[in-house]
């Protein structure tokens, strides 16, 4: 297998799950999500996943379902500016990116603002041609076929030769469905139905699994 192109996910996959910054974001999301529609907490989480399950994000759920228009304010309130509070920094993350000569991109449903925040606190953005947010595709994030396919327009590549590299199987499966290689990071001890899905617990593992091919 040649992979001539890596699409990374951001959140989750460069940095542990077990930082504080999902859990942040997520809190974030459920008490937006309970300030506009107006819900209890508790049923607004549950709202929010359903969103995310059914239609990629919660945002894109919100403007679906409630006519939600304004997705500016969902950015600046449910993404924190201080990421370094949650996340810390890897010194060998950016050497192990560097080492592995192929392109790289970023593909996420968070805000460019975010994953820039993100990427230069983690001292790494320098290692990726494009981040690919979620106004890329006019809102319509991942697991979104044209998404996908817009995105691998803008790299040049045919699927067959991207690898995407993602912490959530739900965004995996279409890329795979297209022809694409495809990584889970799992760094949770949660089981999963991934029989049919390479997995490595942390993306430092990312060069023996490429050696592996």
């Amino acid at each position: 297998m040649k992979i001539e192109y890596l699409l990374f996910d951001l959140d989750n996959t460069l940095y542990p799950k077990s930082s504080g910054l999902s859990i942040e974001i997520a809190h974030r999301m459920t008490a937006f999500v309970a300030k506009h529609l107006g819900i209890p907490p508790e049923s607004a989480k549950q709202l929010r996943r359903k969103y995310r399950d059914s239609f990629g994000t919660t945002l894109q759920g919100l403007v679906s379902k409630t006519g939600f228009n304004n997705p500016e304010q969902f950015f600046t309130e449910v993404h924190p500016e201080n990421v370094g509070n949650y996340i810390k920094r890897d010194p060998g993350l950016k050497s192990m990116l560097s080492e592995i000569r192929i392109s790289k991109s970023i593909l996420t449903n968070s805000p460019c603002e975010h994953a820039e925040r993100v990427l230069d606190y983690l001292g790494i953005k320098d290692c990726f041609e494009h981040i690919f947010d979620i106004r890329f595709n006019n809102l319509n994030g991942k697991p979104a076929f044209e998404l996908y396919e817009k995105v691998l327009s803008a790299i040049g590549k045919k699927p067959e030769k991207v690898l995407f590299i993602d912490d959530m199987e739900m965004y995996l499966r279409p890329f795979k469905k297209m022809g694409g290689s495809i990584l889970l990071v799992n760094s949770s001890t949660e089981k999963q139905d991934t029989v049919d899905i390479p997995v490595i617990n942390s993306v430092k593992e990312l060069p023996l699994y490429l050696a592996s091919l």
